[in-house]
């Protein structure tokens, strides 16, 4: 099992918020170019909306179901090209699975990755701990 973590990461002279999955940042291990979290501010993507997606209290607005992790860095625009994963509820666990690169077009699944499994109370309380802190 993993640990799941939302902190900021330098890139150039910019600050982005990041998720962090036991110690390393998930934008390195999916190999994230051009892309920003979906939590980071000005990327025009609703964080707000991205969280409930990702708490599973609100079906993604993607066709696929799956829920975007990082957008366009621009316009946060799906047409752009979004990095996305599956999330799956079991009992005790919440899992990113499947994770792959997505256009309303276009699907294309990462080779190079696993799933990863987090506990579930954890992973809640993180969403909610982090709407009330001051990166958010």
């Amino acid at each position: 099992m993993q640990t799941l973590k939302i902190g900021h990461i330098q890139k150039g002279k910019k600050k982005f918020i990041d998720f962090f999955v036991s110690g390393k940042n998930l934008s390195e291990i999916l190999k994230v170019e051009g892309e920003v979290c979906v939590l980071s501010s000005g990327n025009y993507y609703d964080r707000k909306e991205a969280i409930k997606e990702l708490t599973l209290k609100k079906k993604p607005e993607l066709e696929s179901g799956r829920c975007r992790l990082y957008v366009c860095s621009y316009c946060g625009d799906i047409w752009c090209g979004s990095i996305t994963v599956d999330i799956e509820e079991k009992e005790n666990l919440i899992i990113w699975k499947s994770f792959g690169w997505e256009t309303p077009e276009e699907f294309c699944l990462y080779e190079h990755t696993t799933d990863f499994k987090f506990e579930k109370k954890k992973y809640f309380e993180l969403f909610s701990n982090y709407t009330k802190s001051s990166i958010y």
